[in-house]
């Protein structure tokens, strides 16, 4: 084991340095002040304050996010119920303040009925444990209680470190700043947290089926007179690539395509009940493609990209699923656009491409993200923007 080994997972950001902090300090200080039998019940107590804390976070993630995703209308009815008209018509239309507000909800419950349970255990099973164990070593020498302080504090360490990135990650989510998401992002202590822990622990089984969305898998290129701009103006001299392949040629579509989306849309009557059942179909029936989002990140333009290979492949990235839904309602007469902009996969925030569709017969466009189908409701979505921003339009049809 040597430096570079420890290179792969450490390094100076200011996000890393305050959760390492955060892990050491617990145990820093028991080193220095040691274990003392008279306050083995105190040191307990507080340790099941954090846990139970990081576990009432974590369920109330868990539990909030799929109720707010799956149960969006639902939730905003028992709010207009429950909560005074003045705090309802506040919440109206600000889906991120409504789901911070739900998850505070659900955390302090979660949190109160724990710490119950815990109390009724501490008083029946664990003091009188802990009384035996504090007597056992009152005795031992000072060295041993400074080590065996230390050793006791791991946890909490432990606690602490979770606890700081889990409120890393709601600030990313809220969207403070661009600073902040970069040192989040550039930070490998807070990755290697929310992908080993608060990531898998804190999202439901719907939202275990979201796309994990790689920061790669989606590029821009800007060609103007055979040069390569660094920034994207869209303008009309621009050749622009994404994922090494222009619109034209992402939105392309073949008869049998043509076909299947006709006879998709033939049970419906209207625009709304046709691109739904397009987003329908393709959010179930694409797959998303890790291992495409890599190969991407290597060498773009030896990747197959667009509509006709999401469908006869069956999977696809984020562009392939909006180029899709694209060629599905440009064949049958509905306005549609591609979008892009960034998704929060669950630990930070990602280059995306998406899709708005125009409403004929309620005169207003929406948004659609087929890539996210499969972890909620994503057509038409009051909580939309809770994990997409940045949008830019590329392309309307």
């Amino acid at each position: 084991m040597n430096l570079e080994y420890f290179s792969n997972f450490l390094d100076y950001t200011p996000i890393s340095l305050i959760i390492i902090v955060a892990l050491l300090f617990p145990i820093i200080k028991g080193l220095i002040l040691g274990f003392s039998a008279s306050s083995i019940k105190k040191e307990t107590e507080a340790l099941e304050v954090d846990i139970t804390f990081i576990v009432a976070v974590l369920l109330g993630l868990y539990y909030g996010k799929s109720m707010f995703s799956k149960y969006e209308q639902g939730v905003f009815n028992i709010i207009d119920k429950l909560f005074p008209k003045s705090v309802s018509e506040f919440l109206d239309g600000k889906p991120k303040v409504t789901y911070i507000v739900l998850l505070i909800i659900f955390i302090t419950i979660i949190y109160q009925v724990i710490m119950f349970i815990l109390e009724i255990i501490n008083r029946n099973i664990l003091y009188p444990v802990l009384d035996v164990i504090g007597e056992s070593i009152k005795n031992r020498s000072f060295f041993f209680k400074r080590f065996l302080g230390a050793i006791l504090n791991i946890p909490k360490g432990i606690c602490y470190a979770v606890i700081i990135s889990v409120l890393f990650n709601i600030i990313s989510i809220i969207n403070v700043s661009d600073k902040f998401n970069e040192y989040v992002n550039k930070s490998k202590v807070y990755n290697i947290i929310n992908e080993e822990v608060i990531f898998p622990v804190s999202n439901s089984s719907f939202a275990k089926e979201l796309p994990n969305i790689l920061d790669n898998s989606l590029s821009i290129d800007i060609v103007k007179d055979g040069k390569l701009l660094p920034i994207p103006s869209f303008d009309t001299n621009e050749i622009i690539y994404f994922n090494g392949t222009t619109l034209e040629e992402g939105i392309k579509s073949n008869d049998e395509m043509d076909d299947f989306s006709i006879e998709l849309a033939s049970k419906y009557t209207n625009s709304l009940e046709k691109s739904k059942a397009f987003y329908n179909w393709i959010s179930k029936n694409i797959e998303y493609d890790k291992e495409k989002a890599n190969a991407l990140s290597k060498d773009k333009y030896k990747v197959k990209s667009g509509a006709i290979e999401a469908y006869e492949t069956r999977t696809g990235v984020c562009f392939d699923y909006s180029c899709l839904f694209t060629a599905f309602c440009i064949e049958n007469n509905i306005m549609v656009r591609i979008v892009t902009g960034e998704g929060y996969s669950g630990v930070k925030w990602v280059n995306h491409a998406w899709n708005q569709v125009y409403i004929e017969e309620e005169k207003r466009w929406i948004n659609v993200d087929t890539t996210f189908g499969k972890a909620g409701n994503y057509f038409d979505s009051e909580s939309f923007s809770i994990d997409h921003r940045g949008d830019k339009i590329v392309g309307q049809w």
